[in-house]
């Protein structure tokens, strides 16, 4: 027996979603803020991912949330709004707080709503790693290491 092909959210949805986000967060967003929210519906879980690219400092963060609804009881439809609230009540936390949290970037379980959630939040700068990158390769050509 297969499993039913995870059902990708609407494009249309997915657009209001991103248009409420950035009225809602709106000046807690340094202008030129690239924001793409994307959600996923599978059998037995929701899921939903929000990413900031700041072009002001070059750093991006991404919020990701997975709700099992298997061993939650919650429908779809609620998986749905679920995983879209905790995401927009995350980010807007991290943005009112002027962006000062730290995130380990690895999953966490939390409670929202009295519904366990498997969250991961990660900030990270890809330009600047881009460029590091770049750095060591040229670094490793440069002094005759052929493991770079």
């Amino acid at each position: 027996m297969s499993l039913p092909a995870p059902v990708i959210w609407p494009a249309e949805e997915l657009s209001d979603i991103e248009e409420l986000m950035r009225e809602r967060f709106g000046v807690l967003l340094p202008e030129n803020t690239a924001l793409k929210f994307t959600g996923e519906t599978k059998a037995a879980e929701t899921k939903a991912l929000l990413r900031l690219d700041f072009s002001n400092d070059g750093s991006r963060l991404e919020i990701e949330v997975i709700l099992d609804r298997e061993h939650s009881g919650v429908t779809e439809d609620e998986g749905e709004c679920l995983v879209l609230d905790a995401i927009d009540c995350l980010a807007f936390d991290w943005l009112e707080s002027d962006r000062s949290e730290r995130f380990h970037g690895g999953w966490q379980k939390r409670a929202f709503l009295n519904v366990e959630l498997n969250v991961r939040i990660e900030r990270s700068f890809p330009r600047l790693e881009a460029r590091a990158d770049d750095l060591l390769r040229s670094d490793g050509k440069s002094s005759g290491n052929q493991d770079a």
